[in-house]
């Protein structure tokens, strides 16, 4: 059989490991994976059997002016809506339930756009089984959709480092216990109460490291204010590479992510890939994961992180230290008979599902509200 055609926005290689994760998913389902730009004229004239879509909010974050954020999105509206006129399966990936730190104005327009969206796509996807409640929440039209979850994929990579040789390398205090969070420093993410909760926390061993690039550079510039009075808090600010943002990761023994508003998060994955102790604010995202991995693993909280939280982490890391868990679950192999039992609830016959396949129309593991 012929394979089908589809496209991915973005498409590998990009820097979300997601991206390549999802892409090896949909040939894995006898696909032809190429890349597109939903804004692009030629678009519409491009035959695909299927056109995945990962963050719309891309053009929303990305064009500089009100007229180009406004053409972008209009462009992009009518090119899928043509699109579906010619067979295409429109797919969304929801990764979150709103762009973070958008101005009023921004806003608007992200609200017409997910709504236009919303009623466009033949289907979406999460990445965890019981957040697609909140999606629906934040786009109400998707629930008239099928929809199914493929698990957010593992950061596998290279062979970690261990914790010592990761502190030494980075130059960080061998503490007892290294609690931190690495990546983008934003303002919803609450790193400026994170600092401040670990301040009122007992310990001449135990230490706290905040690693990333501020967005923008007066938050950064705001948490070392907050951090100015405790010496056992390390800041660092400037841009991590992949591999510079995976070294950070393997010091930790508790990665600690104090998120105001989340719906997936690969962070918390990815500290899990390296062997740390997570803390966050419970959430559907979240208690899958601690009810995949255990609770030795994934410590959650309700209401305001609290030095008791942070207690309960350092027992737990003091547990599970010099052991990894098991992330079997995240894999591409689990996941590919999940969206191969999506793509029958749109209508599509894959070419081939290969060894890890499902019979076409099994509806396994897929909703369809």
């Amino acid at each position: 059989m012929t394979k089908l055609s589809a496209v991915s926005w973005p498409a590998p290689p990009y820097s979300n490991r997601v991206i390549e994760h999802l892409a090896n998913i949909v040939a894995a389902c006898g696909f032809r994976v190429s890349g597109g730009y939903p804004p692009r004229w030629r678009t519409p004239f491009t035959p695909t059997a299927l056109y995945l879509i990962h963050w719309p909010e891309l053009i929303v974050n990305g064009s500089r002016s009100q007229a180009g954020l406004w053409a972008r999105i209009m462009a992009t509206l009518v090119n899928l809506a043509i699109l579906r006129c010619r067979g295409t399966r429109v797919v969304w990936i929801v990764h979150n339930a709103r762009p973070h730190e958008l101005s009023a104005s921004r806003r608007a327009a992200w609200r017409f756009y997910s709504a236009g969206l919303s009623r466009l796509v033949s289907g979406w996807l999460t990445l965890a089984p019981s957040t697609a409640p909140t999606a629906m929440q934040a786009f109400p039209v998707l629930r008239r959709k099928p929809r199914a979850y493929v698990w957010h994929p593992p950061y596998n990579g290279a062979e970690p480092t261990c914790r010592n040789r990761a502190q030494e390398i980075l130059s960080l205090p061998n503490a007892g216990l290294l609690i931190g969070h690495v990546g983008l420093l934003r303002g919803y993410k609450r790193l400026d109460d994170l600092v401040e909760v670990f301040g009122e926390y007992a310990g001449n061993d135990v230490r706290l490291v905040i690693a990333g690039n501020p967005l923008p550079a007066s938050y950064g510039e705001h948490l070392l204010r907050c951090a100015d009075a405790d010496p056992r808090v390390v800041i660092k600010l400037g841009f991590l590479n992949d591999s510079s943002f995976d070294l950070h990761l393997a010091a930790l023994d508790v990665f600690v992510a104090p998120y105001g508003d989340y719906l997936h998060s690969g962070a918390l994955i990815h500290a899990l890939c390296r062997g740390c102790v997570v803390v966050a604010p419970d959430s559907p995202f979240a208690r899958d994961l601690r009810d995949a991995v255990g609770d030795a693993w994934v410590v959650l909280y309700g209401g305001s992180l609290s030095a008791t939280v942070l207690d309960e982490a350092r027992e737990r890391a003091e547990a599970v230290r010099g052991s990894r868990p098991n992330l079997d679950f995240l894999s591409e192999e689990t996941n590919v008979p999940r969206f191969h039992a999506f793509l029958s609830l749109l209508g599509l016959r894959a070419a081939d599902c290969g060894p890890h396949g499902v019979r076409e129309g099994d509806p396994r593991l897929c909703e369809k509200k």
